[in-house]
């Protein structure tokens, strides 16, 4: 009787520990898991310029070449890139109509492998429109508005914005940013003021990374700040110039195995690379 009133005891302290220890992993943010390997996530940025549908009903796909692109888009998704994290700019809510006259969205056919999706909306002018997806755990994400905006350059005309929120990686919080800047050739300073505006907005996260598509080829402001970036000038990521448009500006953490897959399913060609902790 001792003995089994002992292994009781035992086995009521041990299930006890098991149920703390795995409440207190859950709600710690630092303990999170990630899909594949705790150590690094791979990331991809692309401008996917409405899915190159310019001209047809909404910027999206028609009938007649539905099936034949919806299988090319998901073969770079998925096969060439098979990223953790996807950051897109030029994004369509819709995917476009089967040959039925049926919508589809983006998020039921192209991106349905993903978990969260986070879709900022479109712009006043349309080009801006953001979105997230991803199969990390997240928190925090936010929509916000440039403050940029209401300088007396911009007039309050434009309502550019940026996506947030916090991924881990090997349990320490980063903090990741999806952004689309202004595309202003005519005065380069507009760039440059939302870039101010981003870096001093995030000057004390620890660890951060800034992806989408900058509309510059002058990041000295976030070297300067200490950041380091995915895309020096060698990747050329808009078919028309060879300026690293597309970028991935990091802090606190290590970018490696940077590369581009070259595409003609937008006129930008997605940024991957892998992220891990410094």
């Amino acid at each position: 009787m001792k003995v089994f009133f002992l292994k009781s005891i035992l086995l009521i302290s041990f299930v006890s520990f098991l149920l703390v220890s795995s409440c207190s992993s859950m709600s710690t943010f630092a303990k999170m898991n990630l899909t594949k390997s705790d150590e690094e996530i791979v990331l991809c940025t692309w401008n996917i310029a409405h899915y190159f549908a310019y001209g047809s009903a909404k910027n999206v796909i028609d009938g007649p070449i539905f099936d034949s692109k919806l299988k090319e888009f998901r073969e770079i998704l998925y096969d060439s890139i098979n990223a953790d994290i996807v950051s897109l700019n030029e994004y369509s809510t819709d995917f476009g109509f089967d040959k039925d006259s049926i919508s589809h969205s983006s998020a039921d056919v192209l991106f349905e492998k993903y978990n969260t999706k986070f879709d900022g909306g479109a712009t006043k002018r349309g080009v801006g429109h953001n979105a997230v997806y991803t199969n990390l755990k997240t928190s925090k994400f936010k929509k916000r508005i440039f403050k940029y905006n209401r300088t007396t350059i911009f007039k309050n005309s434009y309502d550019y914005y940026y996506l947030t929120t916090d991924i881990a990686i090997k349990g320490e919080k980063v903090k990741f940013v999806c952004v689309y800047l202004i595309y202003a050739n005519s005065d380069p300073n507009l760039v440059q003021g939302q870039i101010d505006e981003l870096i001093d907005e995030f000057k004390d996260e620890p660890r951060i990374i800034i992806c989408g598509d900058f509309n510059t080829s002058n990041y000295s402001k976030f070297k300067n700040a200490g950041y380091t970036l995915a895309n020096n000038g060698s990747l050329r990521t808009y078919y028309k110039t060879s300026k690293p448009l597309d970028n991935i500006a990091a802090k606190g953490v290590r970018i490696s195995k940077v590369r581009i897959v070259k595409t003609e399913l937008s006129d930008h060609y997605p940024l991957i690379c892998h992220i891990s902790l410094e």
